[in-house]
């Protein structure tokens, strides 16, 4: 069950203890990687009736150990960190036979609070458990954003190859190296110049990004002359649609942000980057012909 950050989770609301008398229900909220994230666990158990609710199983402080495996392939050394309350995580690897142990102070309801923290992407399984009592969830951490580079072009040609870049960033600006083995990224540009009535976005090409270790490549082209800026999207990370990632290789965060007005006809077939224009954009030569 993933639930969007911020969303108060119904835990306790719904007694969900599959084929057991007593257990952990919690739901960790999917949320943009390397963010501090609290969720609530509640320590659940049936009551008695015919049609039994649940009731809390116990309060006061209690052990409780966590352990961790990935569901998305992994890659790289870094780890998710569980912490009490609002407290600092420990760090948690997610291998078999590894846990943490906890002290969480459960109130009369049976619940209490706790926080992760994954600095990178990818969906992880949850385990709780302490005296015979367990639960597990699931949760998706996403790329905060693209990081969108135009490395190495000394100049660009109208349906000529160039070099683009995208590496997803967590919350703290840091590559998350796991991006990029399941879906990935589509790159599409943006059309800054010319901005005239009878101006054409044209196509670009040969988009399909290549990641190893976090860092995308491509070589696309763009079939007109002008002025634009590379847009990298994944509005679907693992499922995840309500944490959408996105970039541009407009320095200013906003495509065709501060741009200059319009310049035409469009038909010179070489496109050259000004140096004080948006640097890691597409920029038009300085004259058309």
């Amino acid at each position: 069950m993933h639930q969007l950050a911020g969303t108060p989770p119904a835990a306790a609301d719904n007694c969900v203890v599959n084929f057991a008398d007593s257990g952990f229900v919690f739901d960790i909220p999917d949320h943009y990687s390397d963010s501090a994230q609290p969720f609530t666990i509640a320590a659940v158990r049936k009551g008695p009736g015919s049609q039994p609710a649940c009731v809390p199983a116990f309060s006061g402080t209690k052990n409780v150990t966590f352990s961790c495996s990935y569901v998305s392939s992994h890659v790289g050394a870094m780890v998710p960190a569980f912490g009490a309350d609002n407290n600092a995580g420990t760090n948690l690897a997610c291998v078999s036979g590894s846990n943490l142990t906890l002290g969480l102070s459960f109130n009369s309801s049976g619940v209490a609070n706790a926080n992760v923290r994954y600095p990178d992407a990818g969906k992880i399984n949850v385990l709780a458990s302490s005296s015979g009592i367990n639960g597990s969830d699931d949760f998706i951490a996403v790329p905060n954003k693209f990081l969108v580079e135009l490395p190495g072009n000394a100049s660009y040609v109208a349906g000529v190859p160039f070099n683009a870049q995208v590496q997803p960033l967590n919350v703290s600006n840091n590559l998350t190296p796991s991006y990029g083995q399941g879906n990935v990224a589509a790159l599409t540009q943006q059309r800054c110049q010319p901005i005239t009535s009878d101006a054409k976005d044209g196509v670009l090409s040969n988009t399909t990004l290549t990641f190893a270790s976090g860092i995308g490549t491509a070589t696309p082209n763009w079939s007109e002359v002008g002025n634009a800026d590379i847009v990298a999207t994944d509005a679907n990370y693992l499922g995840q649609a309500k944490l959408p990632i996105t970039g541009t290789s407009n320095l200013n965060g906003t495509s065709c942000k501060n741009n200059s007005g319009a310049a035409g006809p469009f038909r010179h077939t070489t496109l050259q980057r000004l140096s004080h224009a948006r640097p890691p954009s597409l920029t038009q030569a300085s004259h058309y012909q």
